[in-house]
């Protein structure tokens, strides 16, 4: 008999997920109280506003993408529809970007609780109601032991990236937890599809994969080309229809969007720009550990079991994972994505074996407690730290307000100069472009970064590196006095309210 979770424990730990992934959002946008404005983020806000400045220029109606954060921004290109799709909603809504952001990312969580309910239990169909529950909390609210390392002052991948856990991924984006759902339901497809309309169906969700979590198609073809091979070494069936609806759609995409990147201009130079790399061996053993030990010990046992154990998508997704985040290419960290829910699938079933012994039943509570202190650590480093209102996630109501009037008055294709924070922020409360605002979307960031730091630095001998850079407007606040100790500029104000101007740049 093929066990099932209890629909009310489902339900419970699933609501508590929910609400411990909404509650310090609240609570930030609480803490503004009338001299701040919560931006919407708690975590990694340059890729936050990153977000909402693509959201804005669909919430305008465009669906293609051009970089917000440069005054080149070259010709649109079909890329991170996703967000541009949120942006549409938000429009015909009448919404604002958080709210409809927000609400994604909600619905992102709960549609990865569904999905890896199904996944648990098709991996652990022969064992009990009560091992299928704790292995599904053990994925859902789990991390690694960067807990532990931070006591030495390491600050490890658990607790930074954030795809390659299921908790943390739902707890700062909507496409993490939207693509994780997609890529488990493709890794169940690709082992059967009964029909043409279910072949359809997978390849619907391969596209939508590639379009929302592109390097998710990575993982999943890579998964099945090693089960392919398995298969064929041991002369075992291959069901070709399920894998090639399953990868060939969304590997379609993912080659055309690639393209796209290599052919223009100024994507290309993004793309150059873009090196996010693996952490070293060591971190990954920490960050993934105490799930990783057991998982290991699970593989362990079924050693003799070779055909099974190279055919089994749990485990041919762990070595695929590990595999890829090794390879030669900047963006390998990305590979990681989901990694934790195999380790922890597998390593469920090992905490249960344990339990099972009356020496060793400590350890599978042990396991659940270790394993959610780091995401405990992140919960309570994001409340409190938005008491503190850190400049890259609160605007001072005078910003604001200045943005909201820049959105309603300056002309479209306005540039921006303003200091680093605010030009991360800018677009994606106005969507209006910046001369510099991230280190990856701004085309020769560095470059544009110094010029920036040179016109802070003397403001009234660097006009001329405002023109230059492109700008036809300055932000000038609070930060950019700090910054450069100067109040005023030499240029015309065309806004000015309590402690922020805005001037226009002449050709």
């Amino acid at each position: 008999m093929v066990e099932r979770m209890r629909g009310k424990v489902f339900w419970v730990v699933t609501g508590v997920f929910l609400t411990i992934l909404t509650l310090p959002y609240l609570m930030a946008w609480a803490a503004a109280g009338s001299d701040w404005v919560f931006v919407g983020f708690l975590i990694n806000p340059l890729d936050g506003n990153s977000y909402f400045a693509k959201m804005q220029q669909g919430a305008a109606g465009e669906w293609l993408f051009r970089l917000p954060f440069t005054a080149e921004p070259g010709e649109g290109s079909f890329l991170f529809v996703f967000y541009l799709t949120l942006g549409h909603i938000a429009r015909i809504l009448h919404a604002p970007l958080w709210l409809v952001f927000h609400a994604a990312r909600l619905a992102g969580a709960l549609a990865l609780a569904l999905t890896l309910r199904r996944f648990v239990e098709r991996y652990h169909e022969k064992t009990t109601a009560g091992r299928l529950e704790f292995t599904f909390a053990l994925c859902l609210f789990g991390a690694g032991l960067g807990w532990l390392a931070s006591l030495g002052g390491a600050f490890t991948a658990d607790m930074w990236v954030a795809e390659a856990y299921p908790f943390f991924s739902a707890f700062v984006n909507p496409h993490f937890p939207i693509g994780l759902a997609l890529l488990l339901i493709l890794i169940q497809k690709a082992e059967r599809v009964s029909s043409i309309g279910e072949a359809a169906a997978a390849a619907a969700l391969s596209a939508a994969l590639a379009l929302i979590m592109p390097f998710g198609v990575v993982v999943l073809c890579t998964i099945q080309a090693i089960g392919i091979s398995a298969r064929l070494v041991f002369r075992q069936k291959v069901p070709w229809l399920a894998v090639l609806a399953s990868c060939v759609p969304g590997g379609l995409a993912l080659v055309g969007q690639y393209l796209q990147i290599l052919t223009h201009p100024e994507l290309a130079q993004w793309n150059q720009q873009n090196v996010t790399l693996s952490p070293p061996a060591w971190d990954v053993v920490v960050s993934f550990s105490p799930v990783l030990v057991l998982a290991g010990m699970a593989v362990w046992r079924r050693r003799k079991s070779l055909s099974e154990l190279l055919q089994d998508p749990v485990v041919i997704w762990v070595a695929a994972g590990i595999l890829l985040s090794i390879l030669p290419f900047n963006l390998q960290r990305r590979f990681l994505l989901g990694l934790y829910i195999p380790l922890a699938v597998l390593a469920g079933g090992t905490a249960a074996q344990l339990a099972a012994r009356k020496k060793t039943r400590w350890i599978r509570n042990g396991v659940l407690i270790t394993s959610i202190m780091t995401n405990v650590l992140i919960l309570l480093a994001s409340i409190l730290g938005a008491y503190q209102h850190p400049p890259k996630l609160y605007l001072q109501t005078s910003e604001q307000a200045a943005m909201r009037w820049m959105a309603a008055n300056s002309p479209a294709d306005s540039v921006i100069l303003a200091s680093e924070d605010i030009g991360m922020i800018l677009p994606g409360q106005t969507g209006r472009r910046v001369v510099y605002g991230h280190p990856y979307e701004t085309t020769f960031a560095e470059t544009k970064q110094r010029a920036l730091a040179a016109f802070l630095a003397a403001p009234g001998e660097e006009m001329n590196t405002a023109r230059e850079l492109g700008a036809t407007l300055v932000f000038w606040g609070p930060r950019e006095r700090q910054l450069s100790g100067i109040d005023t500029l030499p240029l015309t104000a065309v806004y000015q309210q309590d402690n922020v101007s805005i001037y226009r740049v002449e050709p």
